[in-house]
């Protein structure tokens, strides 16, 4: 078994040089041995952000909601925010970022991740259920806050504000125009998200919905999104 400080470093050294440059990741470094492996990530994200002269930073993985007991655990002071999706939304969009960006995706593909194609419509309806009960258990035990899309869709000023003020901190109208900050958000190998520049806060047509029947059959299969 591995060490998990093994395991994890030369993630690490990969967001540094991303974030800070190559000079960096000698300042910033994760111990063979070290039980404490996740103190060297926080520092670098408290500290670039004091530089950038902010008091808070977000860190926006998704796959983090599959760590985030082990999160709050090693982090105790962490806010844990859960932006969900109707369901029907979500296996539309897996299935298109999927299919077209694959080998973008190809963690997903296990052992086949070499030939993997991208989510099948039963894939993304499996992952969509699985994750959304993830939330919805968190939820039920813990003091995450949980923001719907469609909510900011329809009324962005009030959800933010309800956001901020859990949070405790000011809302500020930028934050609704995140077209400003685009390019520091989203990397430039995240080419799935390159159209969603002008259109973050917009209602989106369902392309795989135009045979009616195929959305039927979704439906009997997601799990209900009421939480």
């Amino acid at each position: 078994m591995l060490w998990p400080a093994i395991k994890v470093r030369k993630h690490f050294e990969n967001i540094v040089r991303e974030a800070g440059g190559e000079s960096l990741c000698n300042v910033y470094n994760i111990g063979i041995f070290q039980s404490d492996y996740y103190r060297p990530f926080v520092d670098f994200m408290d500290d670039i952000t004091i530089e950038n002269k902010k008091n808070i930073w977000v860190e926006k993985t998704p796959m983090h909601l599959y760590c985030v007991n082990e999160i709050q655990k090693r982090i105790p002071d962490a806010c844990i925010i859960h932006m969900v999706r109707n369901g029907l939304d979500v296996v539309d969009s897996l299935v298109r970022a999927t299919q077209d960006n694959p080998q973008q995706w190809a963690r997903f593909g296990g052992w086949r991740r070499k030939f993997w194609k991208g989510f099948s419509v039963d894939d993304a309806i499996k992952k969509w259920n699985h994750d959304f009960n993830i939330t919805k258990s968190r939820l039920a035990i813990s003091k995450d806050i949980l923001v719907k899309y469609e909510d900011l869709i329809s009324d962005p000023f009030s959800s933010l504000l309800n956001l901020c003020q859990e949070l405790d901190i000011t809302y500020s109208d930028r934050m609704i125009h995140s077209d400003q900050s685009f390019g520091s958000i989203v990397r430039e190998d995240e080419l799935w998200k390159i159209n969603n520049k002008n259109r973050v806060l917009t209602k989106k047509i369902n392309s795989l919905y135009k045979d009616h029947s195929k959305k039927i059959y979704i439906e009997s299969k997601l799990d209900s999104y009421d939480v």
